[in-house]
């Protein structure tokens, strides 16, 4: 009688029960939770390669710039003198850098056998920006080159 009655209700098809609900809720929750984090990976990601690529822009304005500009020009402060001068615009606002980028502008001397070469220089930019706004999170761009002196010479 027992089995009988179970499988009478086990049958019944009279519409959706409590275990069918909370199955379907489960599931609809772990799909949602799922496309919800793909998509924030998916948006962190794409913050990220902009960021780098206006590092990347950034970097390759500046050092264009100390091309240009002649070899007593290029000192240490350069970035700054650049962006006062207005000859470079780095951001949205003028006459500034946007805070989520740091950019170093280092000049040094080069030494061969002991000896500092006078018409001769290290140029070494570095871009060090955050991908989130607490500043937890942070990636550098290192490059550098040579600055030359170049001397004329009116008997050659």
């Amino acid at each position: 009688m027992k089995n009988n009655l179970i499988k009478k209700k086990m049958k019944n098809n009279k519409g959706v029960t409590g275990i069918d609900i909370v199955v379907a809720v489960l599931v609809m929750s772990i799909f949602a939770g799922t496309a919800i984090v793909l998509m924030k990976n998916l948006y962190l990601q794409a913050v990220e390669i902009q960021k780098t690529a206006n590092a990347n822009a950034y970097l390759t304005i500046i050092l264009e710039k100390a091309d240009e500009k002649s070899y007593d020009e290029v000192t240490d402060d350069f970035v700054t003198n650049l962006i006062q001068a207005g000859e470079i615009k780095i951001g949205s606002e003028e006459n500034s850098i946007p805070d989520e980028y740091e950019i170093t502008f280092n000049v040094e001397p080069i030494e061969a056998s002991g000896k500092t070469l006078k018409n001769v220089k290290k140029v070494t930019i570095k871009i060090k920006y955050y991908l989130d706004k607490d500043k937890t999170k942070s990636k550098e761009i290192v490059m550098s080159k040579l600055k030359v002196n170049e001397v004329y010479n009116p008997n050659a």
